[in-house]
């Protein structure tokens, strides 16, 4: 098993550790933990050789982000104008 694997040795001692075999026998179980935080270090013939971590959310803009305001903005005004390059950054940038 030759590649690089990145392997952060400060978190290790507070990761559980998982081998191969249990990662086949109890993949379930372990996704579930992995669904609630929870982080293993793999080990292969009992040498560590990766880290399992969660995916961490994506964070979302809040509703009253400006971003979800441009449509409404650039509807035609009550002057017919529409918004405007300058006007929109300003919006979005401050």
């Amino acid at each position: 098993m030759k590649g690089n694997f990145n392997i952060n040795f400060n978190n290790i001692s507070k990761m559980k550790t998982i081998s191969m075999l249990e990662l086949r026998q109890k993949a379930g179980k372990l996704i579930r933990n992995l669904d609630r935080g929870e982080s293993f270090v793999l080990t292969y013939r009992g040498r560590a050789v990766g880290e399992i971590t969660p995916i961490k959310p994506q964070s979302r803009p809040s509703s009253n982000d400006p971003i979800y305001k441009l449509w409404e903005l650039a509807e035609e005004g009550p002057d017919r104008s529409r918004l405007s390059s300058r006007k929109a950054d300003e919006l979005i940038y401050g």
